[in-house]
């Protein structure tokens, strides 16, 4: 009877060590026939690999696509924290090709701080929710890139429940790239394409303009 051994190697000590998309391993999980050894240990053994990043891989995925999640989560409560530990310190935000479209004022964010400065007190105060659908990931290293769809739904404040309220309903398309961070991932680029509107875009404006007319007027107070 056949005797086999699962066993964890360097793939150096195999002829081809290669993952299912075609890339070499630094090390495999391989069945090792006990009973020819000597093939094994000169690199000719006919032997099963396996992956082993594909628990990492998975894992990946998922912090990715939290990211996303964290993001969405931190502009419906209005949460600076949330909002933050979805972005690196550098992440460029760029909402301009929406706002061509849809006829919205809308400079490209540079920087963590200055995007949470310019979208909170925009999109924190609506009634507003954001869904997260069609995600698409690309993983290279310690990079990876994002492609999404995120419906978005905004109310003015307080007037989300009632019947007849001006909305706006968008269909954006999220084009990001992100890095790993440590333990997490985090959004280094998000490119903002509007597909669809619904409503009245102009619920964004006039928010903007009401805030930034109630700025200037503390700061002439």
């Amino acid at each position: 009877m056949k005797r086999w051994r699962l066993t964890q190697t360097p793939t150096n000590n195999l002829n081809s060590a290669r993952g299912l998309r075609g890339e070499i391993l630094e090390t495999a999980l391989v069945v090792v026939d006990l009973d020819n050894t000597s093939e094994y240990r000169n690199g000719s053994a006919n032997a099963l690999v396996m992956e082993t990043d594909l628990a990492q891989l998975a894992n990946d995925r998922f912090e990715i696509a939290d990211a996303l999640h964290r993001y969405a989560f931190g502009l419906d409560h209005g949460d600076a924290d949330s909002l933050a530990s979805a972005l690196m310190e550098d992440c460029r935000f760029d909402f301009r090709p929406t706002g061509r479209k849809l006829e919205i004022d809308f400079p490209l964010l540079i920087g963590r701080d200055v995007i949470l400065n310019a979208v909170l007190p925009l999109i924190g105060p609506l009634d507003t929710s954001h869904s997260v659908s069609n995600i698409q990931i690309e993983i290279v290293g310690d990079t990876a890139t994002l492609y999404a769809y995120v419906l978005s739904q905004h109310f003015m404040p307080r007037q989300g429940s009632r019947r007849g309220s001006e909305y706006a309903l968008l269909m954006n398309r999220y084009d990001c790239n992100l890095m790993r961070d440590r333990d997490k991932w985090r959004f280094k680029r998000m490119t903002i394409d509007n597909a669809w509107a619904l409503g009245n875009p102009e619920i964004l404006n006039a928010l903007a303009s009401r805030l930034a007319l109630r700025t200037k007027s503390k700061k002439t107070g």
